[in-house]
């Protein structure tokens, strides 16, 4: 199980959260609110938000100790709790919302999805294993989104990411 413990101060000082061990939309409700500048992940992985509800620039942690969270330092809104690690990683991508349409399931990195005839095209998808990121351009380019093993997102157009994928790839 993962277990994430934010401080208010560099090198693990001042005041501590209570234990994180799933997805928090917003560290408000822990009194951590863009408070964090040092963290310790054990048992996992996590990934953090910049803003509430798991928006705006994010970073994946692996298990360790982070002293000093350095770009995101006081920054932290939101965090997700990633599932089963990163082995085998897996995701299908859809070219309609709603599961629907052209479908590829990828278990590798894609630095253009022309090569399936679904570059700016993908409007859903579901993650079995793994976390992935998705971005607007080929070669790993431009704004991206997470995706973590479990994630079922039948519509990309409410995230503002709809027929806009051009590569993915899982985290190592």
């Amino acid at each position: 199980m993962t277990t994430i413990y934010f401080y208010t101060e560099v090198g693990f000082k001042g005041e501590v959260s209570d234990a994180v061990e799933e997805d928090q939309a917003d560290l408000a409700t822990i009194g951590f609110l863009k408070r964090a500048k040092s963290m310790k992940v054990s048992g996992g992985l996590c990934v953090v938000f910049k803003e509430t509800g798991f928006k705006d620039d994010f970073e994946l942690f692996r298990e360790g100790e982070y002293k000093n969270l350095d770009a995101f330092s006081e920054a932290i809104s939101s965090v997700r709790v990633v599932k089963g690690g990163l082995g085998n990683p897996k995701i299908t991508i859809y070219e309609k919302e709603g599961y629907r349409g052209v479908e590829r399931t990828l278990t590798a990195a894609t630095p253009n999805l022309n090569v399936f005839k679904m570059n700016d095209m993908v409007s859903s998808h579901k993650v079995t294993n793994g976390a992935w990121c998705l971005y607007e351009k080929e070669d790993y380019k431009g704004d991206r989104i997470v995706a973590l093993a479990g994630d079922e997102l039948p519509k990309y157009e409410s995230i503002g990411f709809d027929n806009t994928a051009s590569s993915l790839k899982p985290y190592q």
